[in-house]
């Protein structure tokens, strides 16, 4: 049954990538323990992927409000089921290779949107949804060796179930193995909440221009380079997206700020000369008051003067409230800047404060799973634990760089694809026996 990983439009790729043969990039992921808790998320060889293409063509006609869906137009000459190759990624007509294994489903949509970007100059809208995966294929000393449905967080434990083995099969130590195995995901789930905590404040004391070397040390020796990179450049991306919000923010309020300067210049004027005419209005109707009480003017020269008068008032005073609004919206809109860029200045030191707050917890939740564990292991083994420590796990396993062989436990994470080789220890040292005296 296919079912859906992801759907996103548009999203900005925040991830470490390698660039392929044609120029498109994609993340790659970490090698060795990381990788293995994010395989879920990523892409991996043999992996069978829809993936539907829309290209945005939004009408110069189109009005405010319109349905954003109605510019989008499936390409159908793209859209269509693809694999991901021996040499880790799929080929797409009209764009090229592009780097697929160890991506996630946004860093491919990502990686596809750009390449149209860079190629087509068109703007595209991108799905995928994950058809199907290769299985687990298991053999060995075991009785019902054979092909099992991969499913998301599986181990070695959950293999030797389905095929199963001896250690495998009823007794109440298997439930010390599954708490076991619970309590290891927990650890490797707060591995990765330290990690990116780690991240955060490496990037939140560069931007404070603090020194971030210890967090970035210990981000390192707990993922590793690749994977440390890869969390920082996500850290970096969303700092830098709200750095951009607020640089936006303030070009706006500059923009307004130069408005109502120009706004408030033109009222200043105009209210001077308001007032030089106020100034005229009143000198001509006490003249013509003047000329009245000699009986040389009438009542009704008077009385237009005093209109013109009283109208040149009424213009100096809607002069003079509309300056003074002006002048409040001036101070107003650069207190919000001044307040804005302030606002994000508390909230980075507050982050930073908050993160290293959550670190020193994240850590004492860390160890008290690993003392746990540790504990767990060094319990006497039941039966069914003895039985388990009797057998071999060989783990075969195709990469872009060719086959590599690895040696698990009960609680190695598979992969689709694996090969899960089980064998019992007795077995293999009489072999090895029998060929060393031959």
């Amino acid at each position: 049954m296919a079912f859906s990983l992801s759907i996103a439009l548009g999203l900005i790729p925040v991830e470490a990538t390698a660039t392929d043969a044609y120029g498109n990039t994609a993340t790659v992921l970490a090698t060795g323990e990381t990788s293995q808790r994010l395989q879920g998320d990523t892409f991996v060889l043999g992996d069978q992927l829809k993936i539907t293409v829309y290209e945005n063509f939004a009408a110069a006609s189109s009005k405010p409000g319109d349905p954003a869906l109605m510019s989008l137009v499936e390409r159908s000459e793209i859209t269509g089921n693809y694999v991901v190759q021996e040499d880790g990624g799929i080929f797409l007509p009209l764009v090229g290779a592009i780097a697929t294994s160890g991506a996630t489903a946004t860093q491919l949509e990502t990686a596809i949107q750009t390449s149209f970007a860079s190629r087509l100059g068109a703007k595209v809208a991108v799905a995928i949804q994950l058809l199907e995966r290769e299985p687990i294929y298991v053999t060995g000393d075991l009785a019902q060796s054979g092909v099992f449905r991969y499913s998301p967080g599986m181990t070695a434990l959950h293999a030797l179930a389905l095929a199963g083995g001896a250690a495998a099969q009823g007794g109440a130590d298997k439930w010390r193995m599954v708490d076991l195995a619970r309590e290891r995901e927990r650890v490797a789930q707060a591995e990765n909440r330290l990690a990116r905590l780690l991240a955060r404040l490496t990037v939140l004391a560069e931007e404070k221009g603090s020194s971030n070397e210890g967090a970035m040390q210990r981000l390192v020796e707990l993922s590793g380079r690749p994977a440390a990179d890869r969390l920082i450049a996500e850290e970096r991306a969303v700092r830098d997206l709200e750095e951009e919000q607020l640089v936006s923010q303030s070009a706006a309020a500059a923009g307004v700020i130069a408005s109502l300067n120009n706004e408030r210049a033109i009222l200043t004027e105009s209210l001077a000369d308001a007032e030089t005419a106020l100034q005229d209005k009143a000198e001509r109707l006490s003249f013509m008051q003047n000329l009245r009480a000699r009986g040389t003017t009438t009542d009704q020269n008077v009385n237009i003067v005093r209109d013109e008068y009283v109208l040149a008032r009424s213009t100096w005073n809607d002069l003079r409230g509309m300056l003074a609004r002006v002048e409040r919206t001036l101070v107003e809109t650069r207190q919000r800047d001044a307040q804005a860029l302030t606002g994000h200045r508390i909230a980075t030191e507050r982050a930073f404060l908050l993160t290293r707050q959550s670190i020193t917890e994240e850590e004492t939740t860390r160890s008290l799973m690993d003392n746990l564990v540790q504990a767990m292991r060094s319990l006497p083994l039941g039966d069914d634990e003895r039985a388990a420590a009797e057998l071999r796990f060989e783990i075969v396993r195709r990469t872009t760089q060719g086959i590599v062989t690895t040696e698990g436990d009960l609680l190695s994470p598979l992969r689709p694809g694996d090969v899960l080789n089980i064998q019992r220890r007795e077995a293999i040292s009489s072999g090895e026996s029998a060929r060393l005296v031959h």
